[in-house]
């Protein structure tokens, strides 16, 4: 059976910081990403894939999950990402493809991890004009694609606008789109206003309002924020049950729950809440 992946919370940390990842493995967050990417300079790469395998090969709860962020596989640093991480002793669970523009990049990653390792599973990072407007032919032709991620920094620079709620929905509602088409997840852009809490919890339910399923995290302090949004309420997961047993009673066709009429596609979404929870 396939492992289960959670994805509510996703924190980055720096490869070269294996303490910091250290501590996040005994955090709430859903899933500790090892990065090698944007927070690595390029001259210390080298020294950052060394440290992946520290970090990998860390003791870690057995339902902990991990991913790796690598460098853009058109590059010849993702390259070298890949083949150390053939090296790991435990592989991660997901590996992050950034710049992602076309389901070629995802094919050449998976291409050159499948002969040691049948079980990667990835993430698409989409980050500019070009990954946005291709991002139905990645999730169509993709099948080994878990996830869609947004990342807002370098898709408002690709279109020269500002960081803001306005410029970011077209995108999201893409990545939306497209995960659902594939069965993936779709994972917001991190908030990054470290000490905006509530600034935070209000973005996160807009996002989740849109459909996504998780968000990135850069600080510990957002976990428990992050957590809770992209987790069923109380009152929701009552209500999911109130449908799900008068579907129960009524063989599955409409039916009347608290004076409102619900049909099979509420009724679907009441199950999926309470799959998830």
């Amino acid at each position: 059976m396939s492992r289960i992946i959670r994805h509510r919370s996703i924190l980055f940390t720096p490869a070269l910081r294996v303490d910091r990842f250290r501590k996040g493995l005994d955090t709430a967050v859903d899933m500790s990403l090892i990065d090698l990417e944007d927070s690595v300079a390029p001259t210390s790469k080298q020294e950052a894939r060394e440290a992946l395998l520290d970090c990998l090969h860390l003791h870690r709860a057995t339902d902990a999950q991990v991913a790796v962020r690598i460098n853009s596989i058109d590059s010849g640093e993702g390259y070298e990402d890949l083949m150390y991480l053939r090296k790991a002793r435990r592989a991660p669970d997901i590996v992050l493809v950034p710049k992602v523009e076309s389901s070629r990049d995802i094919s050449a990653v998976d291409a050159l991890t499948a002969p040691y390792s049948a079980n990667h599973r990835y993430y698409a990072l989409i980050e500019s004009i070009k990954g946005v407007d291709n991002i139905a032919e990645i999730a169509a032709n993709s099948p080994k694609l878990a996830g869609l991620m947004f990342g807002s920094a370098d898709y408002t620079r690709s279109i020269s606008a500002d960081i803001c709620w306005e410029t970011l929905l077209i995108a999201r509602m893409a990545i939306v789109h497209a995960a659902r088409t594939c069965h993936a997840v779709a994972i917001d852009t991190p908030y990054f206003d470290i000490a905006d809490l509530e600034g935070l919890k209000e973005d996160c339910q807009k996002v989740k309002r849109l459909g996504f399923n998780g968000r990135c995290v850069i600080h510990p302090s957002q976990i428990e924020t992050i957590n809770t949004a992209f987790s069923p309420s109380p009152q929701a997961l009552m209500r999911a049950r109130k449908i799900v047993e008068a579907a129960r009673q009524s063989d599955g066709n409409i039916c009347r729950v608290d004076g409102e009429m619900v049909g099979a596609p509420i009724i679907e979404e009441a199950r999926r809440l309470l799959a998830q929870a």
